[in-house]
């Protein structure tokens, strides 16, 4: 089972082929994945710089490609994570682990995580921890398909905290 944030596509064949070894799919943006393990046939996901092999799982992949990190969550379960270009360059990930991999320095790291707060999205909720508008400004430009413009450097810069149920961008935007 696969569930697709906003901005994203994911490509796969109709059909899985017998004679190939892998199933292999390829991510743009942010999912969450249900997978159920097939030792004859890994579920490979391919990002434009990472690779993650499920080993029977559920797990959250976030490779916009505006983003400086990809960003693999394990819930439950394991992935093993791996930079394409330099396979050894890989980790295998525990529960409420996730790996970041910086596109720009090719660099891979393994961080503990609250696997709610990252799969949020998936449950229509908006969780910020201590950051700023201008970061919380792209997930919401994300979500509701919208562009924002804030000229205002203090808030910008201001740190939040807080959660929101997805209903409507102007309401989010007037507590701000």
């Amino acid at each position: 089972k696969v569930w697709l944030n906003a901005d994203s596509s994911l490509k796969f064949p109709e059909q899985f082929i017998d004679s190939e070894k892998n199933r292999v799919v390829f991510l743009e943006g942010e999912a969450f994945f249900d997978v159920t393990t097939n030792k004859e046939k890994p579920f490979i996901v391919k990002t434009g710089d990472m690779e993650v092999e499920v080993l029977g799982t559920q797990f959250n992949v976030s490779s916009y490609p505006e983003d400086i990190n990809i960003k693999t969550t394990l819930v439950e379960g394991a992935v093993a994570v791996s930079d394409i270009e330099n396979t050894a360059n890989s980790i295998q990930l525990s529960h409420s682990y996730h790996a970041v991999f910086d596109k720009q320095h090719k660099a891979l790291n393994k961080e503990k995580v609250d696997t709610d707060y990252v799969t949020s999205w998936m449950y229509r909720k908006l969780i910020i921890r201590n950051q700023s508008f201008a970061e919380i400004k792209h997930r919401i430009e994300r979500t509701y398909d919208v562009e924002i413009q804030c000229n205002n450097d203090r808030l910008n810069k201001t740190k939040f905290t807080g959660e929101f149920d997805l209903e409507n961008v102007r309401e989010i935007l007037n507590v701000f």
